[in-house]
């Protein structure tokens, strides 16, 4: 299953990164932020180093998500 999570640089979307990257029946395609977009994953979240690769963070805006080829779509807002 395809997910992407918008807000994931918040407490709630960094551990459905965490979760998600360790299941073996999902494929994190996406994750957002508006405050980290375009900055690597790894290097912001670096529990989560050689989990995530190379993946940064997208921009949260509606027209961006509509965008991301995902099945699921969790949000972690405020």
């Amino acid at each position: 299953m395809k997910a992407c999570i918008v807000g994931a640089s918040g407490y709630s979307g960094q551990e459905l990164v965490r979760l998600l990257v360790g299941h073996p029946l999902v494929e994190l395609v996406a994750v957002t932020s508006r405050s980290l977009a375009g900055k690597s994953v790894a290097r912001e979240l670096p529990a989560l180093r050689g989990k995530v690769g190379d993946m940064k963070f997208s921009v949260s805006s509606v027209a961006e998500v509509l965008a991301i080829d995902g099945e699921v779509f969790f949000l972690a807002l405020p």
